[in-house]
């Protein structure tokens, strides 16, 4: 059978409004030294408070969780979110902008930790290396260095054993000094391939300094390597000691969770007599060189913080040092005028920071949560803005913790996303009011076969209405085999990329982010696809589980992150023989995916709700026409019931009795227990359990209750809560196993592939139920190391230029495509 050609999407316009309600991933590596807009520019991020050690002894939280008036599961705190956000979003688009960033508090939530010295016996030597202790700020008993070369002639290998396998921040110690290479080179070796990052070794201070997010394997060891090619003539390159991971801090919370007073003596730099407050300006002083008398014109310092009255405030605040000046907000006085006036009074840049600031974050958050409520920008004689003497600085009051509205927006992960791209721009612009913004991730991403072993990646650019200089240029595809680990990426110009050849049975995996002169965007969600005999995918997997995650005070490890089709392809690779494709909801509904053309469809709804719609009006036409047509039909989530039939209207209604074969019962089955029916295609599975949210994937929270109608039996039951059915199946003239649950949440990855496997065999009689061996490892809890693939025979597509950015709010422009079900042959297992 010839491989099929679809139609392309030659552009969606979304504005960062469709980020409002759904969710946003998150860069790949996060590694300094990329170009863009802040290219040579350092940032110091401080977020509010934190885990704190108390003056009686024992640790303490600084402040409350609110508001008081919702229950505990929807309340938030302060010490909290404002680090999540930085962590999540904020340090993510400065570092793909070019910033260098410092963060007064843990920027990662890694449990883990191991510090290597250069003096420890895993530490590997080649080449002419001395040990000296000259220069002050060393960790241990000193550090090693080398005379730079042309080519590599000496390398320092520092190598680690991590206890788990996950991503892992990783942190170099050097001792700065004028003689250093400001070109060193550091490759980090990971499951996903090397990283090469160039560092400046004159700069800065003796502290962890950061080089990204990787990922490692518990049984392979964690590398970084400094090495002494390509630095000027006469400098000398330092290696002290590697950091890999966050850990668990002194008070036994993570270290991300502590506030700055715990965090930054770990990072080198000495408390004194600084309180939780005055410790983050005096650290980013620190970092700035502690100037006399100037102030640093490429260094920004912004302060993270939610507010709290009566309950009854809402809006955004930015808050500036009053310098002795009056009026001064809420009665703290006007404070010492000491701010420097070199090489300009830097209450003057302070106050157009603040300014840009407010401004920014006010308009975008305007745009999408309308109607916000700007509180301007206020003089405060407040401790962290007062002692931050070597740089413009500002304090944002982001939104009121304690009211019920705006609490609800700081729990949402787009919410979240909106006001950290906000800041980020404010940052920009304090530099270049005409910096160019990176675009936001791109959408409508799909991966198909397209024969003779190769997969075809294509997806639409995403236009920011309110940025038109967030307009991609170019885009960075990353791939991986087993969904995980994934390599440094390759520019392409176009829309498209054809990847392989690849052996029969390839498992690839697909992320794709936007670029352009500002920097590099986040990246897109994963897409996945299985090399097919004669280049045919049998199977289409559609992601259209789009839900912002909702936060609260203590989730943070049990959130969605955006993988759930790993979870799928890895089990449908393991369990079957079959080939398949993937795409995005986006990519369907803009009918750039023709559904026709496969024999089984797995369509993926997690927790998607009412809210974002489990189906909407376009989708539940091109599944019923599919079906229709006898196409055969894999679809789970925990709100499909409630969202249709107890929350939809009439045409939802009906498309869940007549197409789904199923009734609502119940919102909360209570339990996570399921037990396989007799009879059905499920008989011979042991009992199953979803994630409760303490297993790695997410809490499958809420799953519907439902029951069989219209011809359909139930195949799996709840086991205790509420009881009744959980699983249903139908075979009519198309056939369809309906799953009121998430089938990623099947923690268990064996538990998982089996249930996958006496799908498919029941989906499409006949299908080979256990797969060819395979390149990708099993995701899940874990998954085996893979190395990326190879890049032979990759070819770039032309494809259409995005057009310039609409003026105005534009929510959502589709492209019209053809309908071709009737005209396509439906592809059936070989």
């Amino acid at each position: 059978m010839a491989a099929r050609r679809i139609p392309a999407v030659r552009w969606l316009a979304l504005t960062g409004c469709l980020f409002a309600s759904g969710p946003v991933w998150a860069e790949l590596h996060d590694a300094p030294g990329g170009g863009g807009a802040l290219a040579g520019r350092t940032v110091v991020l401080s977020a509010g408070h934190g885990y704190k050690p108390l003056s009686g002894g024992g640790w303490g939280w600084q402040r409350g969780t609110t508001p008081r008036s919702l229950p505990a599961e929807r309340r938030l705190r302060e010490d909290i979110h404002t680090n999540e956000i930085v962590i999540e979003y904020l340090q993510r688009y400065l570092s793909g902008a070019g910033a260098t960033v410092f963060t007064c508090r843990e920027r990662s939530f890694s449990r883990h930790e191991v510090i290597v010295d250069d003096a420890d016996p895993a530490v590997r030597t080649s080449g002419n290396w001395t040990h000296s202790s000259a220069v002050a700020g060393y960790r241990g008993s000193g550090y090693l260095w080398a005379w730079s070369a042309p080519q590599e002639t000496a390398v320092v290998r520092f190598e680690a054993h991590l206890p788990v396998s996950g991503r892992y921040p990783v942190y170099l110690w050097y001792t700065p000094a004028p003689n250093r290479s400001d070109r060193t080179l550091v490759r980090v070796v990971h499951a996903g391939g090397v990283a090469q990052i160039r560092i400046d070794q004159r700069r800065y201070r003796p502290t962890w300094f950061y080089l990204g997010h990787y990922r490692f394997e518990a049984g392979s060891p964690a590398v970084l390597e400094v090495s002494n090619a390509g630095g000027p003539p006469s400098s000398v390159v330092v290696a002290d000691a590697v950091r890999f991971g966050a850990g668990i801090g002194p008070s036994g919370e993570p270290r991300w969770r502590e506030c700055a007073l715990a965090w930054l003596p770990h990072a080198g730099f000495a408390a004194g007599s600084a309180s939780d407050v005055t410790i983050r300006p005096r650290f980013a002083n620190w970092l700035a060189g502690d100037p006399a008398g100037r102030w640093r014109e490429d260094w920004r310092y912004v302060s993270l913080h939610t507010n709290a009255g009566s309950g009854n405030g809402r809006g955004t605040m930015t808050l500036v040092y009053t310098n002795g000046r009056s009026p001064a907000w809420s009665g703290w006085g006007t404070g010492p005028a000491h701010y420097p006036t070199v090489p300009s009074p830097l209450q003057d840049a302070a106050d157009a920071f603040a300014a840009r600031m407010q401004s920014e974050i006010v308009r975008d958050l305007s745009a999408f949560y309308p109607p916000w409520r700007d509180l301007g920008v206020k003089r405060l004689n407040a401790g962290e803005l007062r002692a931050c003497t070597a740089m413009p600085s500002c304090l944002v009051e982001l939104a009121y913790h304690d009211n019920p509205e705006d609490a609800a927006h700081l729990r949402n992960d787009g919410f979240r996303h909106t006001a950290a791209r906000a800041i980020y721009k404010a940052i920009a612009r304090s530099f270049d009011p005409q910096a160019v913004i990176v675009p936001l991730p791109p959408t409508a991403l799909r991966l198909e076969n397209v024969g003779g072993g190769r997969l075809r990646a294509a997806w639409a650019p995403t236009l920011d209405a309110l940025e038109p200089s967030a307009t991609p240029t170019s885009y960075r595809v990353y791939t991986s085999t087993d969904g995980r680990a994934y390599g440094a990426g390759r520019r392409v110009a176009a829309t498209e990329v054809v990847l392989g050849p690849f052996p029969l049975g390839t498992v690839l995996y697909v992320r794709v982010s936007a670029v352009n002169a500002g920097g590099e965007g986040l990246a897109s969600r994963t897409v996945a696809a299985r090399v097919g005999p004669d280049g045919v995918a049998s199977a289409l997997l559609v992601d259209g589980f789009t839900r912002a995650f909702s936060h609260n005070d203590h989730n943070t490890y049990e959130r969605w992150r955006g993988d759930h089709l790993v979870l799928h392809a890895s089990a449908f690779a393991r369990a079957t023989a079959l080939g398949f494709d993937s795409a995005m909801a986006s990519a369907v509904q803009a009918g750039a995916v023709a559904l026709g053309g496969y024999g089984l469809i797995d369509w993926i709804l997690g927790r998607e709700s009412s809210t974002d719609e489990t189906f909407g009006d376009d989708e539940q036409q091109l599944v019923a026409s599919y079906l229709a047509g006898g196409g055969a039909l894999l679809v789970s989530g925990t709100e499909i019931g409630w969202d249709l039939e107890q929350r939809g209207r009439a045409s939802d209604r009906a498309f869940y009795r007549d197409w789904l074969r199923a009734a609502y019962v119940a919102d909360d089955a209570g339990t996570r227990a399921l037990a396989p029916l007799a009879g059905g295609p499920f008989a011979a599975l042991p009992p199953l359990t979803i994630d409760d949210g303490t297993h790695g994937v997410y809490d499958a929270a809420y799953p519907d209750v439902i029951r069989p109608v219209g011809g359909s039996t139930a195949v799996l039951r709840w086991d205790g809560g509420r009881g009744g059915d959980a699983a249903i199946a139908y075979a009519g003239g198309y056939r369809l196993l309906y799953l009121a649950f998430p089938l990623e949440t099947v923690w268990r990855p064996q538990q998982r592939e089996r249930l996958v496997a006496a799908a498919v065999s029941w989906l499409l009689p006949g299908a080979a139920a256990v797969a060819p061996p395979t390149t990708g490892g099993s995701a899940g809890t874990g998954g085996a190391a893979a190395g990326p693939p190879s890049a032979a025979g990759c070819r770039v597509v032309a494809s259409s230029s995005p057009p310039t950015a609409p003026g105005g709010l534009v929510l959502l422009v589709l492209a019209a495509f053809a309908r071709e079900f009737s005209e396509r042959r439906r592809r059936r297992c070989a």
